[in-house]
């Protein structure tokens, strides 16, 4: 179990690495960067112009991918090492182990378990929202816009599993910043569709 265990904690490592460069080079990319503040092409009128956007919505969707599988390691991760910690403490007081499964699938109450499963759920659930934001924006409004608000939303969410692991309202921090970037994308959804004139 340690082999996998230094594995895994060393892949997520590496993955956080690779998140941090990603996010670096889309920031000082020439064509398109994130913090560039000239105008940039639309995306809608085909082209190279049309390219700038993609790429930048390109290097994101790899950032996510990479970020859901640095904490989907975690997870895994965090069970080993809690297990491994929990089987101590029982051998000790002369208790009886709980199993892993008791320990991975929270039966055992850990909370460093708790923590890394939270933040795989609620990447999850919040990404159910920002996706087809996200994507929509890209398609009907174009530019960048949307895409920094979604590389916003993934770099406040590096922070959730600290945030959810001190509590009340430290994660609110986290979540509200996240909700603001998806409910921007959809208000200007709402502007092109016009429901709305602010």
């Amino acid at each position: 179990m340690d082999v996998i265990r230094v594995g895994t904690r060393a892949g997520v490592r590496a993955i956080a690495v690779l998140v941090i460069a990603l996010f670096v080079a889309s920031c000082r990319a020439d064509d398109g960067a994130l913090l560039a503040l000239e105008k940039t092409p639309t995306g809608r009128r085909g082209g190279d112009a049309r390219d700038v956007p993609l790429r930048a919505l390109a290097r994101f969707l790899c950032a996510w991918a990479l970020t859901y599988y640095g904490f989907l390691f975690n997870q895994s991760c965090t069970a080993i090492e809690a297990y491994k910690v929990t089987s101590a403490k029982a051998t000790e007081s002369k208790e009886k182990p709980p199993s892993f499964a008791d320990v991975k699938y929270g039966r055992a109450r850990v909370g460093s378990v708790l923590v890394a499963d939270r933040a795989v759920g609620n990447f999850m659930e919040q990404s159910l929202a920002l996706f087809p934001a996200l994507f929509a924006h890209f398609y009907v409004v174009g530019g960048l816009r949307g895409v920094r608000a979604a590389w916003t939303w993934l770099v406040v969410r590096w922070l959730y599993p600290a945030a959810f692991a001190r509590g009340l309202p430290w994660f609110i921090f986290v979540t509200v910043p996240n909700y603001a970037c998806v409910f921007g994308m959809y208000i200007d959804l709402a502007r092109f569709a016009k429901l709305v004139t602010f």
